[in-house]
């Protein structure tokens, strides 16, 4: 997966708003990655998920850990695809 098409997943999801932001650090951007939207498209997160265990796969990770609330959704995927628990 290139970069363009990871953007384009989340430009078809929602995800990728523009606009002015203030983001935590204090710096301005013209665009923010709402990244919960794409949670809401199964085919979508399933491609990134891939994609992010196929990135780290060469570190052979014991466990994928994620934050709780919907951050755990994409563990459990990156677990699912690299057949490690979550």
């Amino acid at each position: 997966m290139t970069d363009a098409d990871a953007i384009q997943i989340f430009e078809e999801s929602g995800a990728l708003l523009s606009g002015h932001f203030v983001l935590t650090s204090g710096r301005h951007s013209d665009r923010y990655f709402e990244k919960f939207h794409v949670l809401r498209h199964p085919r979508h997160v399933d491609a990134l998920c891939r994609e992010l265990a196929a990135r780290c796969a060469d570190t052979r990770p014991d466990v994928v850990l994620g934050p709780t609330t919907l951050g755990i959704l994409l563990a459990y995927d990156v677990a699912r695809h690299l057949d490690i628990p979550a």
